[in-house]
């Protein structure tokens, strides 16, 4: 017997917080942003340039939208146009903040 159904869990990540027809911002954008802080640590182990850093962080997300993208209806929910760009974004506004937040502690 599982405490949380999945079915919870993903009702509730995929509850908007924003929408409308410039931006959509629901619970996985927190999920986006963190894996973007994530990726930052994660790349930045490997001591690569900072522009080689960010052009793998944008094709890993990209590559993780396309996914979503393969896998609606099967794994996730069918996304707008507009969910997947903010989704890249925050993406990347997680990863800047890594990027922040090694800077500072040097």
């Amino acid at each position: 017997m599982t405490l949380i159904s999945p079915n919870i869990i993903e009702k509730f990540l995929n509850t908007s917080i924003i929408k409308n027809n410039w931006l959509e911002i629901d619970f996985w954008s927190f999920i986006h942003f963190f894996s973007g802080v994530i990726l930052y640590y994660i790349l930045n182990y490997f001591n690569l340039k900072l522009s080689h850093k960010l052009l793998i962080a944008i094709v890993i997300l990209i590559i993780y939208e396309i996914f979503e993208v393969l896998f609606w209806g099967v794994l996730f929910k069918k996304e707008t146009f507009v969910n997947i760009i903010w989704d890249l974004i925050i993406g990347m506004i997680g990863f800047i903040i890594g990027l922040i937040s090694i800077q500072k502690s040097l």
